[in-house]
């Protein structure tokens, strides 16, 4: 018997050939996609507080489950640097009181050249797109020319480091200041304009540490020098006339951790954030109690802690730091 031969219909073959394609494609991009899930890992970027970082809005709220990446070797985190072992450097340096003993006694700023000081807990994205664990001198509004002002070591204390910061096309150089006035506390000072005389000096004298990145804006040149000088109280620290006010924050190895939902997302001394004012003198804390408001210091903070809280995470509840999977504030630390 001769066998026939079923003819196919001529628009079935190009119907076939665009199936086929499309299961090829859709398998390609899936293999992509896989292997972009694996490899791709945050690089990590040494932008310096109160620098932008540009991140996508997070969409997964943190768990005790969430995988906690490796934080890069190679990361440079000024503000993590009070986290080093503490050998010969900070030896030197007289172990912290009892807890209730105050700390400082001078105004850093004196009130009148400044608007505000804010509390913890502010937000300025996309800078500070998590709650800010340190608190900021605001000394201009949006639009003014921010007056020069000088900046006083609010107690004797140790300085440990002096980094400077200079972005690509302009001679101006931005200062920030780390200080011990003991051993377990550690303050710092950022956006000054200029530091003074004698701290220049130090700067000077050895090779600063230095690394060029990019924040997303220009080019930014960070140099880092480690010091050991002895400061006075009402000593002159610098200047501060930065748009961006004067950052004034502080960690208290004595304190518990702040029970962030997932710690495993943060740096050790990011659960030791605490208020500077917190440490002054009665004296001096009444001299800010006025200040502590919003940016432009027209609306006072009413709600207790009066100088603010920068945990705010909620179990159970959408409020809190939301994070992408396999992003952690070790890898991206301008969050805050």
């Amino acid at each position: 018997m001769r066998k026939v031969q079923q003819q196919v219909p001529s628009f079935v073959q190009p119907i076939r050939l665009a199936i086929i394609s499309f299961l090829l494609a859709v398998a390609i991009l899936s293999t992509a996609c896989a292997e972009q899930a694996i490899v791709a890992t945050p690089t990590p970027l040494p932008i310096p507080p109160g620098q932008s970082a540009r991140l996508p809005t997070a969409t997964s709220v943190p768990t005790k489950q969430s995988p906690q990446p490796a934080a890069s070797a190679g990361m440079a985190n000024p503000q993590s640097s009070g986290n080093r072992q503490r050998n010969d450097p900070l030896a030197q340096i007289p172990r912290c009181p009892e807890i209730s003993t105050p700390l400082f006694d001078t105004m850093p700023i004196a009130p009148k050249d400044f608007l505000a000081f804010r509390p913890l807990g502010w937000l300025s994205p996309p800078i500070h797109i998590f709650p800010a664990k340190h608190s900021s001198f605001t000394l201009s509004l949006p639009g003014e020319t921010s007056p020069q002002v000088t900046l006083q070591f609010p107690g004797h204390a140790w300085v440990t480091e002096i980094w400077s910061t200079q972005f690509e096309g302009s001679s101006a150089i931005g200062y920030q200041l780390y200080f011990y006035p003991c051993r377990e506390f550690r303050a710092y000072l950022f956006h000054l304009s200029a530091i003074s005389d004698k701290l220049l000096a130090e700067f000077k004298k050895g090779d600063p540490q230095c690394q060029a990145f990019n924040d997303g804006n220009s080019l930014v040149q960070k140099c880092q020098q480690n010091v050991m000088v002895q400061v006075d109280s009402g000593e002159m620290a610098g200047l501060g006339s930065d748009a961006s006010g004067v950052d004034f924050g502080a960690t208290d190895e004595r304190i518990p951790d702040e029970p962030f939902i997932n710690p495993a997302h943060y740096p050790h001394d990011y659960m030791k954030y605490v208020s500077p004012v917190d440490y002054f003198t009665p004296a001096v804390k009444a001299q800010f109690t006025p200040k502590l408001a919003s940016f432009d210091g027209k609306v006072p903070r009413e709600a207790e802690p009066k100088t603010g809280s920068y945990m705010q995470d909620l179990p159970g509840k959408a409020q809190g730091n939301w994070f992408f999977p396999g992003i952690s504030y070790q890898l991206y630390f301008p969050l805050s």
